[in-house]
């Protein structure tokens, strides 16, 4: 059960929670110098010459309100409806449920209440709010049973029913099992971004699940001293190369050194990618270097890396050159009275364009606004603000969702509040802004 689905501010805790999958492998070992940087470079850039250096511009601003019981948008489906899961109002779920004292419900009540909040996904078309609920033959798909959500293109979301894990298709309604494990170690999981490969979190690696095929494969990745992250982390270009965040035992006061490695499926070889310095932590002034966040972006046929990271003890978002092991901090972070804070990142699907989310402050008040910028070479620029002072709502892979053909972003708008412990908002407003 996702019980803490609601997440509405991202807290960096260092160092980042890792549960130690022991994993290794012997090419891993003998290339541990490689792309460490005692030093990291750090560049702060705010543009550069480059032919794609038109300003963005914001051609129109739609709003859908009264959307009662809305809870998660998943992004646009191929026939450019939103997928959307709708769950019960505050008031019904307060006349069902009594109050929302969490602690003194049983194990199966508590389950029901999160059913009944998370809700059912539905199909909803946008010029006639004409609303559609998916069905497994007659059983409703619920909320807190999607996994890799919606793959590139909005062809396929994926789910578990009956301790069966299925692919829907969101265009035909044809609905298929797939072979995926789904035992508790089954995380959300990730799509390849040609739509043919699911890759997930599996206990001693990673498993590599061919849809076209329904076959999936595991990689065990298993020698002392080596940690994979279960946080869902991973990416996959074509299925062939993946890319995920992984620690090695460390020395000199510090538990563990972080890095980007990329899994070849073929050869099952790894490469680190990018290497994070060893942080005595037994010092008193040490400088933090490591990645608080598990969301980043291989960019550039794999030359840069987007991510979020605390590079000498500067917290912010960085492009990383990994031919020239430099950090390009391209979005910095405030020193916010709640404490570290991450800024998520969505890239348009041709990744020419990236909007994101930053801590600011407006009439004095911190609070979140909304940006978008092109992407040029390892650099944000010709950036402009959408929304200031809004409260985002669903959780953060979902905040923005861009249209396939890249022109149109979309984000939920909440007025969330918490009553014992549980979050829900009275006002749900879906925005549609056309950039060009």
């Amino acid at each position: 059960m996702k019980s803490n689905k609601k997440l509405l501010l991202i807290k960096i805790s260092i160092p980042v929670l890792v549960v130690g999958t022991c994993i290794g492998v012997e090419h891993f070992i003998n290339t541990k110098a490689v792309g460490i940087s005692e030093k990291p470079v750090i560049i702060v850039e705010e543009s550069v010459n480059s032919t794609n250096s038109k300003p963005l511009q914001v051609i129109n601003k739609q709003e859908y309100k009264n959307i009662p019981g809305l809870y998660e948008v998943y992004g646009f489906s191929e026939n450019d409806e939103v997928i959307l899961s709708i769950g019960m109002t505050k008031d019904e779920l307060k006349k069902k449920y009594k109050d929302f004292k969490l602690d003194k419900m049983s194990n199966e009540k508590r389950d029901n209440f999160y059913k009944d909040q998370y809700g059912n996904l539905c199909k909803l078309n946008l010029n006639t709010m004409e609303k559609t609920i998916l069905k497994d033959n007659n059983e409703y798909i619920n909320n807190n049973t999607v996994k890799a959500e919606i793959s590139p293109g909005g062809k396929n979301i994926t789910y578990l029913l009956n301790g069966k894990s299925k692919i829907y298709n969101l265009k035909t309604g044809e609905i298929k099992s797939c072979g995926i494990s789904h035992n508790d170690n089954w995380t959300d999981g990730v799509w390849s971004k040609d739509g043919n490969f699911i890759i997930n979190f599996a206990g001693n690696g990673l498993e590599i699940y061919n849809v076209n095929e329904n076959k999936g494969e595991v990689v065990n990745i298993n020698k002392e001293g080596f940690y994979i992250s279960v946080i869902p982390g991973f990416f996959s270009e074509d299925g062939k190369d993946i890319y995920f965040i992984g620690e090695e035992k460390g020395h000199k006061g510090d538990e563990r050194r972080q890095g980007i490695y990329k899994l070849n499926v073929a050869s099952k070889k790894i490469d680190p990618i990018m290497l994070l310095p060893y942080v005595d932590r037994t010092k008193k002034d040490f400088i933090e270097n490591c990645i608080p966040s598990a969301q980043y972006e291989i960019l550039n046929n794999g030359k840069s890396i987007l991510l979020q990271a605390i590079i000498n003890g500067e917290d912010g978002t960085y492009m990383y050159d990994v031919e020239n092991k430099k950090f390009n901090r391209v979005i910095s972070h405030m020193k916010s009275k709640e404490g570290g804070f991450s800024s998520p990142c969505y890239l348009s699907p041709d990744r020419t364009k990236v909007v994101y989310v930053n801590r600011g402050k407006e009439n004095g008040k911190e609070c979140w606004n909304l940006y978008a910028a092109r992407i040029n070479e390892n650099n944000f620029t010709n950036r402009i603000c959408l929304a200031k002072d809004i409260d985002l709502g669903g959780r953060v892979p979902n905040w923005v969702q861009w249209s396939h053909d890249g022109k149109k972003i979309m984000f939920y708008k909440a007025d969330t509040k918490f009553e014992d412990r549980v979050a829900y908002s009275d006002k749900n407003i879906i925005n549609v802004i056309t950039i060009k």
